[in-house]
């Protein structure tokens, strides 16, 4: 039997069935598996005697003895309240840090930290903007030295590249411990070869309870610039239905990171309110939307491939969306507009097809529509590509869609979808919803079609629209193209990091 973890853990306090004897639990990396002990103990009770973990590089481990686990857990319980207490130690010490104590200087090395818990990660908005940042420093002919809790796609993992794997070693059986364990992995390791980095600033993509960036702004008085993307136990919350284990702790921590960092990069305004409600200071908070390789990302991209893989004609017209399929994305919404299309026009079921691009949360309900339709045979499932790919598979579409929806708490939305500049940067007609950052970026008729948030029938009338309408569509793709050309690259992107930092530092 083949099974997930997300699934074990969701059947834990549930009076689920006996399981087979042998079971094969799929996770993202074998090497780092959170609860393992707990999950396995579990299935042992449920019947389960040979347990296989497996990941996405197909690395396989077994599981171990039900003696050993359960002397793991009482060690997990006993470094518990040790580690907790070293926790509190270090952030006193944060709390110390003085603005004077900063020793700035010319810019020549950057040392870039990224130190989320996801492992084999291959696509997807974060993989986009991650190796653009990067690019873009190095492009403006910056040094910069990245330290890594896994290798990041798309990026050389020789020159200047640092791996540094998080232990799994204690309290992987307890929510956000891992996550605050790693500071101090990482900080040592920092520490140790501080003399071969030598910044002239840190730049850390925030995650959750991770305060090494605060910790070495004090030791060695170098700036601090913090990459913030949301609060993260309400995105756990509001998004995922996960409730941080250590909120006040984690929520503490966060707010720490942008107290005490020296510029708070975000990429929304709305993400600056939330950032002035909090107290922060607005002088040290830069508004830097998402960016773009248009080098990559461009209308002289070859998808022939893809078009001969899904038995595709240059007579069809094809409706396209990437994305992982966050609840925020809309991919379901997209899907039931194009449906109603279909019903409502039955004679463009010979030439209209829609491409969803990626897989995620949301797919199910995706599936859903596209049954209740009976659109089978219009809409094609890509399933999980390689962000390399993205390219090949956008080229090959007529239209491209953006259909966001509101947050559920009908708070604003503060995101900055990376697929918004892709689909600019591929100089195709766009259909976006008319959301907060989205409705600012482009504009109705001139670089997109802008639709209601959430509303199927304005997709769908969109659709209808440009469909019919190639002046139209010409008209959109060559102006979404020059916008993001002269506003949204990387190394734009970048630059605005770069001249924040002067000013500060003037100052």
């Amino acid at each position: 039997m083949k099974t997930t973890k997300s699934s074990i853990l969701s059947s834990l306090s549930l009076k689920s069935e006996k399981l087979p004897i042998k079971i094969q639990i799929e996770c993202d990396d074998v090497y780092h598996i959170t609860f393992k002990e707990i999950i396995e103990i579990f299935t042992y009770l449920k019947g389960s005697r040979k347990i296989e973990w497996i990941d996405k590089n197909g690395n396989i481990i077994e599981s171990s003895s039900i003696i050993k686990n359960i002397f793991i857990l009482f060690l997990d319980a006993f470094f518990y309240f040790l580690i907790l207490l070293k926790v509190h130690f270090y952030l006193i010490k944060i709390k110390k840090i003085k603005k004077h104590d900063l020793k700035p200087k010319e810019i020549k090395d950057i040392l870039f930290i990224r130190t989320d818990h996801w492992f084999n990660v291959y696509s997807g908005g974060s993989v986009g903007h991650l190796k653009g940042v990067i690019d873009g420093f190095r492009k403006l002919g910056y040094k910069t030295n990245i330290i890594s809790s896994d290798y990041l796609y798309g990026i050389d993992r020789v020159k200047d590249f640092y791996l540094l794997s998080p232990k799994y070693s204690i309290c992987k059986n307890i929510p956000d411990i891992p996550e605050l364990i790693y500071n101090f992995q990482i900080y040592s390791f920092i520490k140790k070869n501080w003399r071969l980095f030598n910044p002239s600033f840190i730049y850390q993509r925030y995650s959750k309870g991770n305060f090494v960036s605060l910790l070495l702004k004090r030791k060695f008085q170098v700036p601090f610039i913090c990459e913030y993307n949301g609060s993260l136990s309400w995105i756990s919350k509001k998004w995922y239905g996960h409730k941080v284990f250590h909120e006040k702790l984690i929520n503490n921590i966060e707010l720490l990171n942008l107290k005490y960092s020296d510029i708070i990069v975000v990429v929304s305004e709305e993400m600056k309110e939330e950032l002035l409600q909090k107290g922060i200071d607005e002088r040290k908070i830069l508004v830097n939307p998402n960016g773009v390789d248009i080098n990559v990302y461009s209308p002289n991209i070859d998808g022939s491939e893809i078009k001969q893989k899904y038995n595709l004609s240059n007579s069809q017209v094809l409706i396209g969306f990437i994305g992982t399929f966050g609840k925020w994305h809309g991919a379901e919404v997209l899907t039931e507009a194009f449906g109603m299309l279909l019903r409502e026009n039955p004679n463009l079921k010979e030439s209209l097809f829609l491409i969803l691009i990626g897989d995620g949360i949301t797919m199910s309900e995706v599936k859903q529509k596209i049954n209740q339709y009976n659109i089978e045979k219009n809409v094609i499932l890509t399933g999980q590509i390689p962000q390399s790919m993205g390219p090949k598979y956008l080229s090959i579409c007529d239209i491209l869609v953006s259909p966001h929806i509101p947050t559920p708490d009908g708070t604003k939305f503060f995101g900055s979808p990376t697929k918004l500049f892709e689909y600019m940067a591929m100089g195709k007609p766009i259909i976006a919803s008319n959301l907060n950052q989205i409705g600012r970026i482009l504009e109705n008729e001139v670089t997109a079609i802008l639709t209601k948030p959430g509303d199927p029938y304005s997709i769908k009338d969109a659709i209808l629209k440009l469909i019919n309408n190639k002046e139209l569509c010409d008209f959109i793709a060559k102006n979404a193209r020059e916008k993001v050309i002269s506003e949204y690259t990387w190394e734009k992107n970048v630059s605005r990091v770069i001249e924040k930092f002067k000013e500060i530092i003037k100052n």
